[in-house]
C-alpha cells in the first residue's frame, strides 16, 4: 500500500536524516503503528542513492534473542545484493564458520548502514554494542527500532535529539490509508451500509490494523463494528495481528497492581477524546488510585502513573501540552476484557434492561437513548463514579448513590441550578465534582457546605460569578477552578495548538468531530453554534486538519457588523467569601476577582494559604496592586501565577517567588519590570499581553527583561494607531532574537489600519495565529502570496471580530498557499 503522507512528512524527514547521520538513532512507537514500514521505505530509498558506498543490512531481532542467530541474519543481509557472496556466507556458516566473527570484520570497516528492528531489552542492546560496536566507526550509521521509549533512550545514551517517536495516524490519515488498502469496488459497496469512519477510528491509528481490516472482504466488514476486538482475536482472517495482540496481552500482564486499575479507568472517556491532565489526576486522587506517600504527594504519584501509561503507549500526549489521548485500539481492548477485570461500564446506543450491568464506574455516553427504566435497573449502590456526556436527565441522580465519590458533568447540556441543589443534598460522599462548561449554572447552593469530603470543585466556564460562604466549611478542599464564560477576546489565553482550547473542546463531550458546518447563506458555524445547545456556544473550535487549518470564523460577529454580546461584560473571575483563607489544604485557586466583594480580604490573608501551588487572579488595579505584591512575597511554593490587569500598574514592586515555573500577565501593559523578571530563573512558560504604538516598543518591552527568550509561550500584541510592523530578525536589532524568540501562540489585536510582515526567524515557531479585528479596522499581511511562508510550524489561522470579505479572502489565499507549501493541499475552511 502507499504510505499516508499527510502527518508523516515531518517524521519522514527525520528518518531520512537519521539514515545519513553517523552514530546510533532510535525509532520507537506502539506496536503496529508503522515504524518498520516507514523506516524500511526510507532504507530502500537510501540504498538507491549513489552517494553512499558502504554496506547495508536490515535485520529483525530474533525472539528470544540469540547472538549467534542475530549474527547469522545480519551477515546474510550484508550480502543480499551479491547472491554469490550470500551463498558463500551461508555455506561457510553451515560448515562451522563463526557468523559473529564475520559480522565483526564488516562492522570494523568504515561506512555501513544497519537497521536493527524489534529490539525488546536493553540487555540485548548492551550485548550487541559490546560485541560489535566497541568502538563504533566514524562513518557508520545504525538505526534501532523498538516499542519502548526507555529502550530507545538507552540505545542512544539518553540523547533525546537522536530519538524519533512514531505516533499513531490521525483519523483522517488513517481513513486515507484504509481507502488505499481496500478494493475500490468493495469500498463503494460498503458506503452507506457500514460506518467506516467509526471502524477506522477503532483501529487506533495503527497502520498494521488499518491495513489488515482493509484486506478482508467487504461482506465481512458489514458486521465488523459488532464485537470488533473479539473478531480480531478469534477470526483467522486476522492472523497477521497475532503478534500485535500477543504483545498487548504481555503488556497488560506486566502492569503492576497499582497501574492496572488506572488503565481500565481510562475507558470512562469516549474514544478519540482529549483528556486534560488535571481532570484525570484529580479523579484518580478522589478514587483512591493515588494517595500521599512518604516523600511524594498524591498529585506527584498520579503524574508518575501518567508517565508509566505513556511509556506503555496506552496513552499519548495530544499535540496540545497537558492533554492526553487514550489509544482507541487499547481502549477497545480494555472494554473487551471480562467485568471482573474492568469495573467500568457504559450506557450507549440502545440498551436493554435485561442486560446485566454492574460495576463501580458508570459512563453515560452521548448516543445513549435516555431510558429511565434501563437506568433504574442498574445496581446504583455500588457506584463510585458517574460521568455523563451529552444531555442531562434529572433521573441520573438517585438517593441510592451513597458511595459516589466522583461526579463529572463537564460540558453536559441541560444541567440546572435545581439539579445542583439535589446533587448537593443527596451525594454527601463526593470528593470530586466538575460542572465545567455547564453554562447555565449561575450559583452554588448553601448545601455545598454539606460536602465535607470534597477535594475538587471545578466550575470553570459557567455563569457563576460568586462562590457561596458555605464553601469555607470544606476543610478538605484542595482544588478550586472557577470563572465565568470566557469572553470573545480572551480565547488566545487558552489556545495552544490547532486542537486545543483548554477545557472547551466540544468533541470530547459530544463525540462529534470538530468539523464546521455551513448555514444556507454560507456563513460558517462551529459545531457548538450548529447544535441546539446554548451551553456549547462559548467553546470556539480550532479544527485540526493535516498540516494547517483555517479558522476564518464569524463566531463573534458578521462582516461589517458590531460584535455580538454573548454575556454581560466582566473580567471572567469569581468573588470569594471572607474566610476562604481558612481552607489551608488549598493548592489551586482561580480565577479570583479581587476587585469584587471579598477580594481585598482575600489578598490580605493570602499568605495563610501556605500550600498554594497555583493562583489565578483578575481585577488588578492601582488600588489593590500593592496588596497582591505583598501577598506574593510570602509564598515559597507557588509554581504558577496568572494575573489579569484592569489598569497598567505593573512595576518593580512585583516580586513573585523564584519558585514560579509559569507566569501569565494579561491586560493593558506597556512594559516589564526588568529586575523582577530576571530573578525568575525557574520560569519555563510565559504568556504575555503587550500594547505597542511602534515596532520599537516591542523590542524595548522585551529587550534584556526575560531570563530566557525561549520561555515565551503565548503573545498578544495590541497595536495602537495606523502602523506597518515588520516581525523579522533584520528589524529586531537588539540581542540574538533569531533562535530564541519562539511564541507558539500569537494574537494580533488590530484596532485601526495595520500591515504586518512575518519575516525570517522571529515568529517561525508560531503554531496558532489569531487576528482580532475591531470595527472599522483593516488588517493585511504583506509579502504577497508568500506572506505566511516564514511561519514554518503554523497549524491554525483564526480571523475574528469585524472584518470585510476582502480581508477574509486575502487571508484565505495565504492559508491555501502555505498549506500547499507544507505538502497538504486539503484545507478545511470554516468561513
Amino acid at each position: 500500500m502507499r504510505l499516508p503522507l499527510f502527518s508523516q512528512l515531518e517524521v519522514f524527514g527525520k528518518i531520512s536524516d537519521s539514515l545519513k547521520r553517523s552514530g546510533v538513532t532510535s525509532v520507537w512507537g506502539i506496536a503496529g503503528v508503522g515504524k518498520s514500514t516507514l523506516v524500511r521505505d526510507r532504507y530502500y530509498a537510501r540504498m538507491q542513492e549513489c552517494s553512499f558506498a558502504g554496506k547495508f543490512a536490515y535485520v529483525d531481532v530474533p525472539d528470544p534473542f540469540d547472538l549467534v542467530e542475530f549474527s547469522r541474519l545480519l551477515l546474510l543481509d550484508f550480502h543480499r545484493c551479491d547472491l554469490e557472496a550470500m551463498e558463500a556466507a551461508a555455506i561457510g556458516i553451515i560448515q562451522g564458520q563463526d557468523p559473529i566473527q564475520g559480522c565483526r570484520e564488516i562492522l570494523r570497516q568504515d561506512g555501513y548502514l544497519v537497521i536493527i528492528d524489534g529490539l525488546q531489552f536493553t540487555y540485548d542492546w548492551d550485548l550487541i554494542e559490546t560485541v560489535f560496536l566497541s568502538p563504533i566507526t566514524t562513518e557508520s550509521i545504525i538505526v534501532v527500532i523498538t516499542t519502548e521509549e526507555s529502550i530507545a533512550k538507552h540505545c542512544v545514551k539518553q540523547q533525546v535529539d537522536r530519538v524519533i517517536n512514531i505516533k499513531c495516524l490521525e483519523d483522517d490519515v488513517a481513513n486515507s490509508a484504509f481507502e488505499q488498502t481496500i478494493d475500490p469496488k468493495e469500498l463503494a459497496s460498503l458506503r452507506g451500509k457500514v460506518d467506516l469512519a467509526k471502524l477506522v477510528v477503532r483501529c487506533g491509528g495503527l497502520l498494521k490494523v488499518v491495513s489488515a481490516i482493509g484486506k478482508v472482504s467487504g461482506s465481512f466488514l458489514e458486521h465488523m463494528n459488532d464485537d470488533f476486538m473479539f473478531k480480531l482475536e478469534t477470526d483467522p482472517r486476522f492472523h497477521c495481528l497475532n503478534g500485535l495482540l500477543s504483545w498487548m496481552h504481555s503488556y497488560f500482564d506486566a502492569c503492576s497492581d497499582l497501574v492496572k486499575p488506572c488503565i481500565f479507568y481510562l475507558s470512562v472517556f469516549p474514544a478519540s477524546s482529549k483528556i486534560r491532565q488535571w481532570r484525570l489526576v484529580r479523579r484518580w486522587i478522589a478514587e483512591g488510585y493515588s494517595s500521599n506517600r512518604p516523600g511524594c504527594t498524591a498529585r506527584e504519584n498520579a503524574q508518575k502513573r501518567l508517565s508509566e501509561l505513556a511509556e506503555l503507549s496506552i496513552i499519548q500526549q495530544a499535540s496540545s501540552k497537558g492533554n492526553w489521548q487514550v489509544n482507541s485500539f487499547f481502549r477497545e481492548y480494555i472494554i473487551s476484557r471480562p467485568m471482573e477485570d474492568n469495573l467500568v461500564f457504559a450506557l450507549d446506543g440502545r440498551c436493554s434492561p435485561n442486560t446485566q450491568r454492574a460495576g463501580q464506574h458508570l459512563t453515560i455516553m452521548t448516543d445513549w437513548h435516555r431510558d429511565q427504566t434501563v437506568f433504574e435497573s442498574i445496581d446504583l449502590a455500588r457506584l463510585r463514579s458517574l460521568t455523563v456526556f451529552g444531555t442531562w436527565c434529572s433521573f441520573f441522580i438517585s438517593d441510592k448513590m451513597k458511595r459516589l465519590r466522583v461526579l463529572d458533568l463537564e460540558d453536559v447540556i441541560g444541567v440546572t441550578n435545581g439539579d445542583i441543589e439535589q446533587i448537593f443534598v443527596e451525594l454527601l460522599s463526593l470528593k470530586f465534582i466538575s460542572l465545567r462548561g455547564c453554562r447555565y449554572i449561575s450559583r452554588l447552593p448553601d448545601a455545598l457546605g454539606g460536602l465535607r469530603q470534597l477535594q475538587t470543585l471545578d466550575v470553570r466556564f459557567t455563569s457563576i460569578v460568586k462562590l457561596p460562604s458555605a464553601i469555607i466549611k470544606l476543610h478538605k478542599l484542595q482544588y478550586i477552578r472557577a470563572g465565568a464564560i470566557v469572553l470573545p477576546d480572551e480565547d488566545w489565553k487558552s489556545a495552544s495548538t490547532e486542537d486545543e482550547v483548554e477545557a472547551r473542546d466540544s468533541s470530547i463531550s459530544s463525540g462529534r468531530p470538530a468539523v464546521p458546518t455551513c448555514t444556507e447563506n454560507g456563513i460558517a458555524e462551529s459545531p457548538a453554534q450548529a447544535t441546539t445547545s446554548q451551553e456549547a456556544q462559548h467553546r470556539p473550535m480550532l479544527p485540526k486538519v493535516g498540516r494547517l487549518a483555517s479558522k476564518l470564523s464569524h463566531t463573534w460577529s458578521f462582516c461589517g457588523s458590531k460584535p455580538r454580546k454573548e454575556v454581560q461584560h466582566h473580567n471572567g473571575g469569581v468573588g470569594v467569601p471572607v474566610g476562604i483563607e481558612s481552607l489551608t489544604a488549598l493548592h489551586t485557586v482561580g480565577v479570583v476577582n479581587v476587585n469584587a466583594s471579598g477580594g481585598e480580604a482575600f489578598l490580605k490573608h493570602l499568605a495563610k494559604l501556605t500550600q498554594l501551588l497555583k493562583l489565578r487572579v483578575c481585577g488588578i488595579n492601582k488600588k489593590n496592586w500593592q496588596l497582591l505584591c505583598c501577598a506574593l512575597s510570602d509564598h515559597g511554593h507557588l509554581e504558577s501565577l496568572s494575573v489579569q490587569f484592569d489598569e497598567d500598574c505593573l512595576d518593580d514592586s512585583f516580586r513573585p517567588p523564584k519558585t514560579l515555573k509559569s507566569l501569565k500577565l494579561y491586560g493593558p501593559m506597556t512594559g516589564l519590570p526588568e529586575v523582577t523578571m530576571k530573578v525568575l530563573v525557574n520560569l519555563i512558560k510565559l504568556d504575555l499581553e503587550m500594547t505597542i504604538t511602534s515596532p520599537d516598543d516591542m523590542q524595548l518591552f522585551l529587550k534584556d527583561k526575560l531570563p530566557r527568550h525561549d520561555i515565551l509561550n503565548r503573545l498578544c500584541i495590541k497595536v495602537q494607531g495606523d502602523k506597518a510592523v515588520n516581525f523579522s530578525s533584520s528589524e529586531f536589532k537588539y540581542g540574538d532574537w533569531s533562535g530564541c524568540f519562539r511564541p507558539r501562540v500569537v494574537k494580533i489585536d488590530c484596532s485601526s489600519k495595520l500591515e504586518v510582515t512575518f519575516g525570517v526567524n522571529i515568529m517561525k515557531s508560531a503554531e496558532v495565529l489569531i487576528i482580532q479585528c475591531s470595527e472599522g479596522s483593516f488588517f493585511r499581511v504583506s509579502g504577497g502570496h508568500d506572506g505566511l511562508s516564514h511561519l514554518y510550524h503554523l497549524k491554525t489561522v483564526w480571523l475574528k471580530g469585524s472584518y470585510s470579505q476582502e480581508q477574509r479572502q486575502h487571508l484565505q489565499e495565504l492559508v491555501d498557499r502555505h498549506s500547499n507549501e507544507m505538502g497538504n493541499g486539503s484545507v478545511r475552511r470554516t468561513g
